[in-house]
């Protein structure tokens, strides 16, 4: 980042050329996930049509949104520990350690879970981003799934994503890098 610095680009376009590389980046797995879903739906599908392939496409808008706030929330990690290994590891172990248990336990504790506790965990952000897009195997247990976005998810995960942005912002201007 100090040599993008010094060889002229200003922290703004340093800042705007991640979140373009960000957004590209999802953008390619989007469409790998399209273009794996259509050669599937191709294969084994019955049933043609405009209106079959492109049904629920909200699901892939809100993956391509999942992504970006996720790899938003890994530039400003890597932002905030200046080491990689560091900040791929303290990715890592949040991402699959800390907040599933903090989230699960707020939720399952029956200690705690009589309270707003249930309700808290769901504006974490991990928690947030994973209830865009809900697993599917509820459904194989006989529950109730939702066949769409969930609006509020997609309000809590644009919170945490102006949270993100505004802490790589206020980072990269305090930051002395000559």
């Amino acid at each position: 980042m100090r040599q993008n610095i010094i060889d002229g680009i200003s922290k703004r376009e340093f800042i705007f050329s991640k979140l373009l590389q960000i957004v590209a980046l999802a953008f390619l797995s989007t469409l790998v996930l399209f273009i794996a879903g259509f050669i599937n739906g191709s294969i084994y599908s019955h049933v043609w049509g405009a209106e079959y392939i492109f049904d629920e496409m909200e699901f892939l808008l809100a993956y391509f949104y999942d992504i970006v706030v996720y790899c938003t929330l890994a530039f400003m990690l890597a932002l905030f520990i200046n080491k990689a290994g560091f900040a791929i590891i303290a990715l890592f172990l949040y991402t699959m350690m800390f907040e599933p248990l903090i989230t699960v336990n707020m939720i399952y504790n029956p200690n705690i879970n009589d309270g707003i506790a249930p309700y808290i965990a769901q504006y974490f952000p991990i928690r947030s981003l994973n209830n865009l897009i809900p697993i599917p195997y509820s459904k194989y247990i006989f529950m109730e799934i939702e066949d769409n976005v969930p609006l509020s998810a997609v309000w809590i995960s644009t919170g945490w994503f102006a949270i993100f942005l505004s802490l790589i912002f206020l980072k990269l201007n305090k930051k002395d890098l000559n």
